[in-house]
């Protein structure tokens, strides 16, 4: 029987049933509201598909990649993310990243905090990070032990992969110090490009939105209620947009992604730059750029959500 895995309801009604991979369920909570995927891997599936699977099929490329290119292409990424993490970073900080991956983004804040662990299950990646100075665990995060509690636990598209985010969130609370903070990104269900497309492309990107990956798609009102029930205060939920307006405009006009994750979150020009009007209209992109992620950030349709909260 499928149960939410938020609420444990077993009343759902079906939103889809073909995802990026192809054959899927996702369906919604009718209790609470939840969106997430009807699927069931145990321990060794998990570990085999992030091991030997997610990275090839998760790259447009088609190809798997080297844990240093992965490295690479995604600290090239990170400044829209680090302007909104800046804030809650403090000198002297213990600090978690749950789902490191490579450990890009912990490398990236090294200078700003004093201690860095990572939690991952591609073992490749666990040996990149400790070769980066990074105390990096192996497995499912609600099953190690950790040495220390910390001040900041930081979470970056990550929950919605898990099967049990109530106990990932319980367990996230339980090591954190007393006053400690959370920052969470997830993926926004509500995000513009699920429903301001042109209808063929719109189904599209409903297809690719809905991922083999992702047990879970949140908006602000379920993860807001599941972490006021564990005992979070002080809970905001922000929103930003990690991708550009050409990659929006890529989606509108063909119906498809960029190819690059690089391009689809930094390159917003249209021209080479070899002439005057070249410069001149990419200096208007850059500007029209800002503003659609101000107008996204401001309605909340942003593809990301931002959680933070205190123990």
């Amino acid at each position: 029987m499928i149960k939410c895995n938020l609420c444990e309801s077993e009343n759902y009604k079906t939103i889809a049933t073909e995802i990026r991979e192809g054959e899927g369920l996702i369906v919604q909570c009718e209790d609470c509201g939840h969106f997430f995927q009807a699927i069931e891997l145990n321990s060794d599936e998990l570990e085999e598909y992030y091991n030997d699977i997610y990275t090839a099929t998760n790259s447009l490329q088609e190809t798997d990649i080297e844990v240093q290119e992965h490295f690479e292409e995604r600290f090239k990424t990170l400044d829209n993310l680090i302007s909104h993490l800046n804030p809650y970073l403090k000198d002297g900080d213990d600090v978690l990243d749950i789902g490191a991956g490579a450990g890009s983004l912990l490398y990236a804040i090294k200078d700003n905090v004093s201690t860095l662990s990572a939690t991952e299950l591609n073992k490749s990646y666990v040996e990149y990070m400790k070769s980066l100075n990074i105390y990096a665990y192996y497995g499912f995060f609600e099953k190690l032990s950790f040495p220390k509690q910390y001040d900041l636990i930081i979470s970056i598209n990550a929950i919605d992969h898990m099967p049990n985010p109530t106990t990932v969130l319980e367990e996230i609370y339980k090591s954190l110090k007393e006053d400690g903070r959370i920052y969470l990104e997830l993926p926004n269900r509500n995000e513009a490009l699920n429903f301001f497309l042109p209808e063929e492309n719109r189904k599209k990107f409903n297809k690719f939105f809905w991922h083999k990956a992702h047990y879970s798609y949140f908006y602000e009102e379920t993860i807001y209620k599941l972490l006021d029930k564990i005992g979070f205060k002080n809970i905001k939920v922000a929103n930003r947009h990690e991708y550009t307006i050409v990659n929006y405009l890529n989606w509108y006009f063909t119906g498809e992604p960029q190819k690059r994750f690089v391009d689809a979150t930094t390159n917003t020009k249209l021209f080479s730059g070899s002439n005057s009007f070249e410069l001149e209209m990419n200096s208007l992109f850059e500007k029209v750029n800002s503003d659609f992620l101000d107008i996204l950030k401001k309605n909340k349709r942003g593809d990301t959500l931002i959680i933070t909260a205190n123990k």
